[in-house]
């Protein structure tokens, strides 16, 4: 994708944001997912299950119904072991059911063997009792049918209520709580796989992985193979799950989480987050879990703040809060109404698959010509321009990006590859200072001089953040 031009004219309208939102929500990765030869605990080994599993999820949503699949082949661990280190193995409720009806089976046969003797020597005294008295007969009878009927309304009230159990025990919400606990594995580099991260950014990682290692023009490889583990759970690789919680509750506490960083960074402040109703989280849960644009779209649409650049607009900081007593941040200048213009972007870079690193992305710079110290200052008046995806990189991680002129490249072959990206600035331009590659939403190597905000409304996931991965060569 690096010979877009963001200037070049078409007779046809670009695409909205929107558009592109909905784009790569419909998009899906296809997978091959196998059970790790660890994990096996079968005699038969499970076919490799085919899915398409859409960017914008998560992997243990997404394959949820494969997981509890290939769930059934998996070694089962005593309830809530663990690993000698701590790694977390996978627990199998016992049936108390399967208990109740072994012991009731037992000492229903025992009785039966207990009371075999002795059942001819009871009837040959009711019998004698019968004869003595005339009426006890009947009397006995009765009292032993009505005990008999009793007891078979017992049993069947103790039925009934296991069944109630049992049936509300395998409601929707228990079942996803009680979705065993696993782990994925990339098989082209044994790696494995941070279930916080969305798909898409996971996949773009492992394409890059490749692509840095191989000798040759490399091409995406499809589908994408990785493995589930049940056992031996890599905690010093990956984030652990809350056993109590589960698997689900878990992540979707996580993304809650990350949305939320996310406005405040957008909007200054906790206010727009903190407003957010239950039925809406509700929403915004759903629509990832089944990967619905259009549901997602009405919780969106009153969240995302709007990029716009206003004379005399004040600096907050790039979304650090303000200290002006506006708990609403944004800007309230005309008649005090709450404005959402965007403060700061929320951006997470990737190097080489290591944690994410995330710094205040304002949306503009300030201009200042001839004084090249000073670009990364936030805007603080109308003499601003938009801050291009170079001025971000470049200020995420400064050892991989440097601002060079047009006279100081000389030969240089680096430079080269990247002589149409021109800074807005002032005439230089940005540049990586070694080989390596981005990657946004499987667009790799976007031109640098690309207004970020742009790409952020229209290639930000679900959480609201834009994952750029990057992967040296």
């Amino acid at each position: 994708m690096s010979g877009i031009n963001p200037s070049s004219s078409s007779n046809r309208n670009p695409p909205s944001p929107t558009q592109i939102q909905s784009a790569n929500w419909a998009g899906s990765i296809p997978i091959h997912l196998s059970l790790a030869p660890t994990s096996l605990s079968s005699a038969s080994i499970p076919p490799t299950l085919h899915r398409l599993v859409t960017r914008s999820s998560y992997l243990h949503v997404a394959l949820r119904d494969e997981i509890v699949r290939l769930h059934k082949f998996a070694p089962v661990a005593p309830l809530g072991s663990t690993g000698s280190d701590g790694m977390i193995i996978r627990t199998a409720p016992p049936d108390d059911d399967d208990d109740v009806n072994v012991n009731a089976g037992s000492n229903s046969r025992s009785r039966a063997r207990s009371g075999s003797n002795a059942s001819a020597e009871q009837h040959k005294v009711k019998m004698d009792a019968a004869d003595s008295s005339g009426t006890r007969n009947g009397t006995i009878d009765d009292d032993e049918g009505s005990n008999i009927n009793d007891g078979d309304n017992n049993q069947d009230g103790v039925k009934k209520k296991k069944s109630n159990q049992s049936s509300s025990s395998s409601s929707p919400a228990t079942e996803t709580k009680r979705m065993p606990i696993c782990w994925f594995e990339d098989e082209s580099s044994g790696l494995a796989l941070r279930w916080h991260l969305f798909t898409g950014t996971l996949f773009d990682l492992s394409q890059q992985r490749n692509a840095s290692k191989a000798t040759t023009a490399a091409t995406t490889t499809l589908p994408w193979k990785i493995r589930v583990h049940f056992t031996s759970y890599p905690t010093n690789q990956i984030l652990a799950f809350d056993a109590d919680a589960g698997v689900m509750q878990t992540i979707e506490r996580y993304y809650m989480n990350s949305l939320k960083q996310a406005l405040f960074l957008q909007h200054g402040s906790s206010r727009v987050a903190m407003n957010i109703c239950k039925a809406d989280h509700r929403k915004l849960w759903d629509a990832v879990v089944a990967s619905n644009c259009n549901l997602y779209a009405e919780v969106n649409s009153e969240l995302q703040a709007d990029i716009r650049e206003e004379s005399g607009r004040s600096s907050h900081g790039g979304g650090g809060g303000n200290d002006s007593g506006n708990e609403g941040g944004g800007d309230t200048s005309k008649g005090g109404e709450l404005q959402n213009s965007l403060l700061s972007i929320p951006v997470r870079v990737l190097v080489d698959g290591k944690p994410s690193v995330q710094r205040l992305c304002p949306p503009f710079l300030q201009q200042e010509s001839g004084n090249d110290d000073k670009h990364d200052r936030e805007a603080s008046s109308s003499s601003s321009v938009p801050t291009t995806l170079g001025d971000a990189l470049l200020k995420f991680v400064p050892n991989l990006f440097e601002r060079r002129s047009d006279a100081s490249d000389g030969n240089d072959d680096q430079t080269d590859e990247y002589a149409d990206d021109k800074d807005r600035h002032d005439g230089n331009r940005i540049v990586p200072t070694e080989k390596l590659t981005w990657t946004i939403q499987g667009l790799s190597d976007l031109p640098l001089s690309f207004p970020i905000g742009q790409i952020w409304r229209s290639l930000s996931y679900p959480d609201h953040f834009l994952y750029i991965s990057l992967v040296t060569r």
